[in-house]
């Protein structure tokens, strides 16, 4: 069975992801921002931003009785997440059927810009 504090411990150690808050139906991670972070252009890059809002979008999902796995993912960049020193990313569960679970995502700069959304789709699976 998965243990969601220590899914979320090895989270943090190994992406840097902290959760400021999980809750039925609800994730709130930060990410502060590094150089490893950023494209050519020293904007936080697009992979970086989708792996926060997937990262959350699952801690969000398995933190619910039922488990399971990205099965769809799509996100809109909405401006450039540059000159910030952090992202927070909040991911709501927002439809829980029998197989698939739907997972909206917002991801905002250290001035409460929205830089990007997302929509996640999660498969439940046997665990």
């Amino acid at each position: 069975m998965i243990d969601i504090k220590e899914a979320v411990e090895n989270i943090r150690r190994h992406t840097g992801i902290h959760f400021l808050k999980i809750e039925k139906m609800y994730a709130e991670s930060e990410l502060f921002i590094k150089q490893e972070h950023l494209n050519m252009f020293q904007m936080v890059g697009g992979g970086c931003l989708y792996n926060l809002a997937d990262i959350t979008a699952g801690v969000a999902y398995n933190n619910q009785v039922d488990k399971g796995v990205t099965a769809n993912g799509t996100i809109d960049y909405l401006r450039a997440a540059k000159d910030t020193e952090k992202l927070i990313c909040k991911a709501t569960i927002i439809k829980k059927g029998a197989k698939l679970g739907f997972v909206q995502t917002e991801i905002e700069d250290d001035k409460g810009k929205l830089v990007a959304k997302g929509n996640f789709i999660f498969c439940k699976i046997d665990a």
